[in-house]
């Protein structure tokens, strides 16, 4: 598993969202526990990178970013995980979670794919910004004119969803309304559940990249 943190803020703020780091302020050093794996890093800057190599972790990844903006359900974020380790995409958390990363329903619909999953962590939507600025950033919303298979692809690629009860805030969308995207319903239906929304233009992306690095023949899997 590779787990990256992207923040300025003490210790204090990271056990509100996350009881799961604590630090030895005495030391200067952060201990994350995450799901049976721990590391130890040296606080030598605002930015943190811890690399735990599980057995069999797969070093190929794709040009694409899964952003989740405050998510409140933890069999979701699960969910949502293991398809970034099935595809090869990077897990982008942007805090506050509405849950704590020891939550077993997390763990347990993440399964045992949690260690070829690159999470990375970023305390506010604008500490996301300010570190990704420039890319090729594409906002999933109901209130969207165009629909997700107008999204350009090319380059690294970002797809942000909200969260769960109230989406991605307002003003946020009328500022970049042209990036803006919605996945078809029916007019009465109010919304997908977010792990299926996220699989289905996940796996839109992939097709469009001639689905790269994935295994397309399935059939020895009868031997």
């Amino acid at each position: 598993m590779h787990i990256k943190i992207n923040s300025q803020k003490d210790n204090t703020q990271d056990k509100k969202h996350n009881k799961s780091v604590p630090e030895d302020k005495a030391q200067g050093i952060l201990r994350f526990h995450y799901f049976g794996l721990e590391s130890r890093v040296q606080l030598n800057g605002s930015e943190e990178i811890v690399r735990n190599h599980a057995h069999g972790y797969n070093e190929s990844m794709i040009n694409l970013n899964v952003v989740l903006y405050q998510p409140k359900i933890p069999q979701n974020t699960g969910n949502i995980a293991r398809t970034c380790a099935a595809v090869g995409a990077k897990l982008h958390l942007i805090r506050p979670l509405g849950f704590s990363v020891r939550d077993r329903h997390l763990k347990r619909a993440g399964l045992d794919y949690w260690h070829m999953v690159e999470i990375i962590y970023h305390d506010t939507i604008n500490d996301f910004f300010g570190k990704d600025q420039g890319k090729n950033l594409n906002f999933i919303t109901k209130k969207a004119s165009k629909t997700y298979d107008k999204i350009d692809f090319s380059g690294e690629v970002f797809l942000i969803f909200g969260k769960e009860t109230t989406g991605l805030p307002e003003e946020l969308l009328k500022k970049n309304h042209e990036r803006c995207f919605r996945i078809p319903m029916k007019p009465d239906a109010r919304s997908l559940n977010l792990s299926n929304a996220v699989a289905i233009v996940v796996y839109e992306v992939c097709r469009q990249m001639g689905f790269e690095t994935l295994q397309l023949d399935g059939s020895k899997e009868f031997d």
